[in-house]
């Protein structure tokens, strides 16, 4: 389990992390700044810290620690940037994956509130024909029902027009 020591760091002081690969001795708990003297206090003699950078931001990183002094050559420094580099390379992938469903969730929600859109306006769309095609029969029945009285009245205006309506 990791020590909380790491995790206060992180959040206080993340520039820490950014460096590249780096190891350290940790002096006896007397003396160093306050950093070695909780690492001593948590048993930790050297450890390594290896950036995980994705086009040169920092996204982590990797902690070795030990209680050996000394415990890491520069062969544990390669192999720990190697490993860093990949843990970067894997994380930034998983976060655009997770960027990418993200995406795809939203598009197939946004083409199925499309599609009720428009099954919702073709109904609109039908049931405007039926209600013209409605009025148009009101219309047509208004006209022939009213051409009747009409051509009575046109009928009785031109008797009275004629003078043969006393």
């Amino acid at each position: 389990q990791m020590p909380l020591v790491w995790v206060e760091l992180a959040a206080v002081d993340a520039a820490v992390f950014a460096k590249t690969a780096c190891v350290k001795a940790i002096p006896d708990g007397e003396g160093g700044d306050l950093l070695s003297r909780r690492l001593w206090a948590e048993g930790i003699r050297s450890y390594l810290i290896a950036p995980l950078l994705v086009q040169k931001r920092l996204i982590g990183a990797l902690i070795l620690d030990s209680s050996m002094e000394g415990a890491f050559s520069s062969e544990h420094i390669d192999v720990a940037t190697q490993v860093a580099t990949s843990l970067a390379v894997g994380l930034e992938n998983s976060r655009l994956l997770a960027a990418v469903q993200l995406e795809l969730a939203e598009r197939t929600q946004a083409e199925e509130a499309l599609r009720q859109s428009e099954a919702s306006l073709w109904q609109k769309a039908e049931d405007l024909s039926a209600r013209n095609a409605e009025l148009d029969a009101f219309a047509h029945t208004v006209a022939h029902d009213l051409k009747a009285p009409l051509s009575l009245l046109t009928g009785y205006t031109s008797f009275i027009a004629a003078g043969e309506v006393a």
